[in-house]
């Protein structure tokens, strides 16, 4: 390979379309890393993409972008913990390690 590419910024770039932005997998860690039910560490995907992993009592591996869906704050700040669901602090939408991630509970809206 041709010693230019370690360090030209255009060869950069389209590595990290074609590797890290295409349509495959992306590695997000070992399952040894999360050996305990509930236990979840905090990855960046993709360098830019913060994602939760949790375990649960059973052993199934779910994945979760760390963002809330009502606007985009990051549900976990930090970077690995225990926990079963995770709630937005802004507005207290809960997020639980079920089929794809959902969305548990919604607080009631308040009359104005």
């Amino acid at each position: 390979m041709p010693y230019r590419l370690y360090h030209d910024p255009e060869a950069y770039q389209r590595e990290q379309e074609r590797i890290f932005h295409g349509p495959t997998w992306n590695f997000l860690g070992l399952e040894a890393e999360n050996p305990q039910p509930w236990r979840f560490p905090h990855y960046l995907c993709r360098r830019h993409y913060p994602v939760i992993v949790n375990c649960d009592a059973n052993g199934t591996i779910y994945a979760l972008v760390n963002r809330c869906a009502h606007r985009g704050a990051m549900v976990r700040r930090e970077m690995s913990g225990n926990a079963g669901e995770h709630t937005c602090i802004y507005h207290q939408w809960c997020y639980g390690p079920r089929r794809e991630a959902e969305v548990n509970t919604v607080p009631p809206r308040h009359p104005r």
